[in-house]
């Protein structure tokens, strides 16, 4: 048996087997809060699920379209998991001690993933609801 802390901050991969991995995303001040928003990625060949665990969270989604689309933001609850699909646009903004366990293929990774930056209106659009909703 083999026991896995799990915490912190950023991104930090748990275990990897075969074709699945487990990782975790906690919140890290200038990587992943709002101040961080600049940009969106996005897998081409999978999904990736996340599950809140500790603190608050946001899931923000951008459409599956070669640009990013019309913005959804998403309050995550503990409990509930949260499935990106392929190809959709998304980011995590956490607030301080937020933290998320990720589910993923273990080949994940910048070789079939993209990043697009958002645009001026897309980041005022984000930061203004971001603000109410928090």
């Amino acid at each position: 048996m083999e026991i896995i802390h799990v915490g912190g901050e950023g991104f930090q991969k748990l275990l990897d087997f075969e074709s699945w991995r487990i990782a975790q995303s906690g919140y890290k001040k200038g990587t992943n809060d709002v101040s961080a928003i600049s940009s969106m990625g996005r897998h081409h060949e999978t999904q990736e699920a996340f599950l809140l665990m500790e603190g608050e969270a946001f899931l923000l989604s951008g459409g599956t379209g070669d640009e990013i689309g019309a913005m959804e933001i998403i309050k995550m609850e503990k409990n509930k998991l949260y499935v990106v699909q392929e190809k959709e646009w998304h980011f995590i903004v956490f607030s301080p001690m937020g933290l998320s366990l990720i589910i993923e293929n273990s080949n994940t990774g910048a070789e079939n993933s993209a990043n697009k930056e958002l645009s001026r209106e897309q980041l005022e659009f984000l930061s203004g609801e971001l603000k109410k909703r928090s």
